[in-house]
């Protein structure tokens, strides 16, 4: 079971969520010190990249690593499209799996809207955003719900490919009508991002008042994070138009980066926020290494631009 590939990804899967373990503990532990609404965001993120990771052991990442013979193989055989006793609620874990899709490129477009009011609207952003929150979080969670509703209503089951020698996860629903809608969902919420983001940036180079600088590094995260969001799109998108030449050089280079690109959406984003936020990484440093957290903090003061 265990390959090169599986060994990596775990290992830098782990990692990932070490750092975002640390990052909502921190946040947690300082809360009044940063902008309450995007690190709402950021920790609700952080939950549907958590369940997003972990459910991806069971409909891909252990299965595409799984051979034959192998030891998890009598699990996959007793759930495939034909077992006589399939009590294992897969429809429920491929459900998850494609509605997470939805999940992740709304919250990218949501971080984006919530610095494009912390711009436009200074004063009164946070408070909206607060009393908003629970609403559209409940939204998000929800709305993927009307598209990939047919996966849970039909048979889930793992099949045998026996070409990689392998096991994948199907459905015996359409998936083709959830795939389009999917596609188009992410175009329309990419646009929205990147329209948040320009018009965010084009106004802070013409704003009198005076951004906190810790409010303005929170841009550069969203940025960051629409561009991992264009990259990931875009790579779906030439799988999707390739989808008859898959033997072609810009196919086979996209399906190769399909599964990082995938985990760049979950993974990414306690390193992105480590990257921008002097901030966060002053922080960090004062609650899990408080021995170098005074001379961490005259460096900063020292480099400010």
């Amino acid at each position: 079971m265990f390959t090169l590939k599986f060994g990596i990804t775990l290992f830098y899967g782990g990692l990932s969520f070490v750092v975002y373990f640390m990052t909502i503990f921190m946040v947690r532990k300082y809360w009044k010190e940063f902008s309450i609404s995007f690190f709402r965001l950021y920790i609700a993120f952080f939950v549907f990249n958590l369940l997003t990771f972990l459910n991806s052991f069971i409909t891909v990442r252990i299965p595409q690593n799984t051979c034959k013979e192998c030891f998890p193989s009598t699990f996959f055989k007793s759930n495939s499209q034909n077992a006589t006793s399939n009590y294992f609620p897969l429809n429920i874990f491929y459900t998850i799996h494609w509605s997470m899709a939805f999940v992740q490129y709304s919250m990218i477009m949501l971080i984006s809207i919530n610095r494009f009011s912390m711009i436009f609207f200074m004063t009164s952003y946070n408070s909206k955003w607060n009393k908003a929150f629970p609403f559209i979080i409940f939204i998000v969670a929800i709305f993927p719900i009307s598209q990939t509703y047919p996966i849970f209503l039909k048979q889930a089951y793992f099949d045998y490919t026996e070409s990689l020698d392998c096991y994948a996860t199907k459905t015996l629903a359409d998936t083709n009508p959830i795939y389009n809608y999917l596609l188009i969902f992410m175009a329309l919420t990419t646009v929205i991002t990147a329209l948040a983001n320009i018009l965010a940036f084009f106004r802070l180079q013409f704003l009198v008042e005076k951004i906190p600088k810790g409010e303005q590094n929170l841009m550069f995260v969203s940025l960051a994070m629409f561009i991992v969001q264009l990259f990931a799109g875009g790579n779906t998108m030439i799988i999707k138009f390739m989808i008859n030449d898959m033997t072609s050089l810009w196919a086979q280079v996209a399906v190769t980066l399909l599964p990082f690109t995938s985990d760049g959406l979950t993974l990414i984003h306690p390193w992105i926020l480590l990257m921008f936020s002097r901030k966060v990484r002053s922080y960090m440093i004062k609650m899990y290494f408080p021995k170098y957290y005074k001379s961490s903090t005259v460096t900063v003061m020292s480099t400010k631009p």
